[in-house]
């Protein structure tokens, strides 16, 4: 896996944690500001540490949540690609969002 650099788009695959195969994809952008999006892919994986990302049209620095995932539960995974690279990450709660404790699902 090589390591994603500041800028690059990439491709967030947004997918049911159930069925995989339930998905949508939205265009991001990589955020090395963030401490830990300095992190090499595969170290995130390994140590399950959620990178930044910036809307790659809005250009605003968010975690993922940004990405209108209202109605996806906080356990919903979300795969980054760029090229051969990717990673599963799971869905942030922590930006203007709050997690349901009975649901999961985000608001």
């Amino acid at each position: 896996m090589r390591l994603l650099r500041n800028g690059d788009r990439v491709t967030v695959r947004v997918a049911k944690w159930d069925d995989p195969k339930i998905s949508r994809r939205v265009e991001a952008v990589i955020n090395t500001n963030s401490i830990v999006s300095k992190i090499p892919a595969k170290t995130w994986k390994e140590l399950d540490v959620k990178p930044a990302f910036k809307h790659w049209q809005t250009q605003k620095p968010a975690d993922l949540v940004l990405f209108e995932l209202r109605g996806h539960r906080a356990s919903d995974s979300v795969i980054a690609t760029k090229g051969r690279a990717s990673l599963s990450l799971l869905v942030l709660t922590s930006v203007g969002y709050w997690e349901d404790p009975e649901t999961g699902w985000l608001h």
